[in-house]
């Protein structure tokens, strides 16, 4: 693959405390993407859930949210005004129509362009169930829809980003990784890869 020519993108990948105050989260997320960008960030990648993080199963299909809710009209209008994109994982979509699911809601990737438009939205297709001997199974199936296909990679700011819902993959994405003591370490082999979870 070709290099790309003049300075490299700036990418963000921030951390950051969800709560089941969507407001309070958002608040949260908007001044730390804000910051990244002030620091020259071209894209920031948020973590799962931060939309919110529901005190339990009915809390959050009641605060899930269609693509065109408030919530991703915000994260839009937040890419706009900075003029920045946005990779948002593990977004709480609830379905577009009552018929298909009442019960259940998607685990939405979306990408976000600088002007606000959204580039690609991937639904987790693979649940994760799981039975561990001596413990409390867990059926993510049970209060989560399968999505139904994995799209393209998309075109981003800074190369092409595979949407997923556990990890986001930058694709072409020239980073150097420096790591103390150890500049010719394993990381070296990924600096044309970022992945971040």
């Amino acid at each position: 693959m070709a290099e790309r020519d003049g300075p490299k993108p700036v990418v963000a990948v921030i951390q950051m405390t969800s709560t089941p105050d969507k407001e309070a989260t958002f608040a949260q997320l908007s001044a730390l993407v804000t910051r990244a960008k002030s620091l020259g960030a071209a894209m920031t990648f948020v973590p799962e859930c931060a939309d919110y993080v529901a005190e339990s199963r009915d809390r959050a299909l009641v605060h899930a949210e269609p693509l065109d809710g408030a919530t991703v009209a915000r994260y839009r209008d937040l890419a706009r005004t900075l003029k920045m994109w946005l990779s948002v994982g593990g977004y709480h979509e609830k379905p577009a129509t009552a018929e298909q699911e009442t019960q259940r809601i998607y685990n939405t990737h979306l990408v976000i362009a600088a002007d606000g438009t959204i580039k690609g939205v991937y639904r987790k297709i693979h649940m994760f169930d799981v039975e561990i001997p001596d413990s409390v199974p867990s059926y993510e199936s049970s209060y989560t829809v399968p999505g139904s296909c994995i799209g393209p990679p998309v075109d981003t700011v800074c190369g092409k980003v595979r949407l997923r819902s556990w990890f986001v993959t930058v694709l072409c994405v020239n980073i150097c990784f420096w790591v103390p003591g150890n500049s010719s370490g394993k990381l070296q082999q990924f600096r044309r890869i970022c992945s971040a979870e």
